[in-house]
């Protein structure tokens, strides 16, 4: 198998690897999310996230830059290693970077008890009593490259408020296709698709408690 060869089976492999580790990484995500009774989940600033992700990228190629600078024969003779150690770096580095950023890039959070939903972003709070009638309405948008984002709006007296989240590729959106505007409905990671599902859930149980009551009067 020729230099060539080697390095495009070897890329396609790590690329392979890395999607595999983050859908994996997802669904254990969800598997401990799920488990816990109160749900809180934290709203990262775009811009912050973006000005942390952009140097944390570039880093690893810069690095490169400079070594081939300093040693230009060697690197040349192992052109495929270099850029498939590119690669690598510069995932590592912004799985690294964002990982030690949390608390700098977080503006808020959603949380989900057994008796309220909350909605939290710098000194603005939404919430709902989930003991008293309440509405849900769902759907999908597509966000940024062309990513599907499910939407999840709750209304209580006469109030509307709601979030999004990135779907993965293994999860499939709910409701039928609408506009969403991001400042009422805020973007979270996918964790967000176990809040959604819990609510889903309740909402489901509460319908199907309305629908018993009125039989039960009349036997009564």
């Amino acid at each position: 198998m020729s230099d060539e060869s080697t390095f495009v089976v070897a890329l396609v492999a790590v690329v392979v690897a890395m999607i595999v580790g983050i859908v994996a990484s997802q669904k254990r995500s969800a598997r401990r999310l799920a488990s816990q009774r109160t749900i809180s989940l934290p709203i990262d600033s775009v811009g912050r996230t973006v000005a942390v992700v952009l140097p944390a990228a570039i880093v690893v190629p810069v690095l490169v830059g400079i070594v081939a600078e300093l040693t230009d024969p060697w690197l040349r003779g192992h052109a495929a290693g270099v850029v498939l150690g590119m690669v690598i770096g510069s995932g590592a580095s912004i799985v690294g970077a964002v990982w030690a950023t949390k608390r700098f890039r977080q503006i808020g959070a959603l949380t989900l008890a057994d008796d309220a939903l909350e909605l939290r972003i710098g000194g603005v709070v939404n919430q709902i009593d989930l003991a008293r009638p309440w509405d849900h309405f769902e759907g999908w948008s597509t966000g940024p490259q062309g990513m599907q984002l499910q939407v999840a709006i709750v209304t209580q007296d006469g109030r509307s408020w709601g979030f999004s989240y990135g779907l993965t590729v293994y999860q499939k959106p709910y409701g039928d296709p609408v506009s969403v505007d991001t400042r009422s409905a805020p973007s979270l990671s996918s964790d967000a698709r176990v809040v959604h599902d819990r609510l889903r859930g309740q909402r489901a149980t509460a319908a199907a408690l309305l629908r018993i009551e009125p039989s039960v009067t009349q036997v009564v």
